[in-house]
C-alpha cells in the first residue's frame, strides 16, 4: 500500500525528476509489482523528453533500469511504448546503443524483446516486431 501512494505522489512530480530519480523510482515500483500506469506513463514520458533531448545526465545505466522496470511491470501505456521505442531507435549506426557497455546493452535487448514479443509470441510466424526492435536486438548482438 505504501509504495501505491508513494506511487500516486510522485506521478505529478515526474517532469522534475532528474534521470536518477526516474529510473529509480520505476525501479522501486516495478520491483515490489506496483502497476501504477499513470506514474510509469509520467515516467516514460520525462525519460523521452531527456533522451530526445540528448541530456548528457541520462546515463546509461538509466536507460536500462527503465526499459527493465517497464518490461517487468507488463504495460506498456502509449508514453511507455514510445520511450521504448526511441531507445530502441538508438540501435541505428551511430546510435547510443553501439556506444553502450555490453552489460547496459544486453540489458535494452532483453527488455525490448520481452515487452515486444511476450511469452509464447515467438512461435507465432507471423510475428512482426517494429523495425527498431529489431535493429537494437541485432546491435546488441554484435556488442557481445
Amino acid at each position: 500500500q505504501l509504495a501505491k501512494e508513494l506511487m500516486s505522489a510522485a506521478t505529478p512530480l515526474a517532469w522534475k525528476m532528474n534521470p536518477q530519480m526516474l529510473s529509480n523510482s520505476a525501479w522501486g515500483a516495478a520491483r515490489v509489482l506496483v502497476s501504477d500506469t499513470a506514474f510509469f506513463s509520467a515516467t516514460a514520458k520525462s525519460a523521452s523528453e531527456l533522451l530526445t533531448k540528448k541530456d548528457a545526465s541520462l546515463l546509461d545505466q538509466h536507460i536500462c533500469n527503465l526499459v527493465w522496470s517497464f518490461s517487468k511491470i507488463e504495460a506498456t501505456p502509449s508514453p511507455v511504448q514510445r520511450f521504448l521505442l526511441l531507445v530502441a531507435e538508438e540501435g541505428r549506426a551511430g546510435g547510443r546503443l553501439e556506444g553502450m557497455q555490453s552489460l547496459h546493452v544486453a540489458g535494452v535487448a532483453w527488455a525490448l524483446a520481452k515487452v515486444f514479443t511476450p511469452d509464447h509470441q515467438h512461435l507465432a510466424k507471423d510475428l512482426e516486431v517494429a523495425p527498431q526492435v529489431k535493429l537494437a536486438i541485432r546491435t546488441a548482438a554484435s556488442c557481445a
